[in-house]
């Protein structure tokens, strides 16, 4: 591939520079067991997974002229905003801790690890992908 695009970075937080929800684990790859009355939660799904088709397609039409489109969608991942959610008692980090796979939150780090993958130089055959980096989360039910 000549050139890679990482379309964005669907994070607890935002998609493209715009805020759009406060639970942090949906990243856009699939439905959690939500209460249905989440304030803004119909148009966050609809962006992130809007996000996830818009990579898939621009994938396709770019891969023939060695361009490689990908998302990256993090998940719960331990930062400094995280520690003041839990020491504020915004963010039940028992909660979701006992639901992710591999036992723990992720690190910027290994978010910034992924994104490196993709880029040039990087497994340039991979493209049309949404690298879910959440530890095996969003492989389970939570509830």
């Amino acid at each position: 591939m000549r050139g890679r695009i990482l379309v964005a970075i669907l994070s607890k937080d935002t998609t493209l520079g715009i805020s759009l929800e406060r639970e942090p684990s949906h990243n856009g790859t699939r439905f959690h067991d939500y209460p249905y009355d989440e304030p803004g939660l119909n148009f966050a799904c609809k962006a992130k997974a809007a996000v996830i088709m818009m990579t898939k397609t621009a994938a396709r039409e770019l891969a023939r002229r060695g361009i490689g489109v990908n998302t990256v969608a993090p998940g719960f991942m331990k930062t400094p905003m995280h520690d003041e959610q839990v020491a504020a008692g915004v963010f039940d980090e028992g909660h979701y801790l006992g639901a992710i796979p591999v036992g723990r939150f992720g690190l910027p780090g290994e978010v910034a690890k992924a994104v490196r993958l993709l880029c040039p130089g990087g497994a340039s055959c991979i493209t049309g992908s949404c690298l879910v980096v959440d530890g095996g989360l969003t492989s389970v039910a939570i509830g």
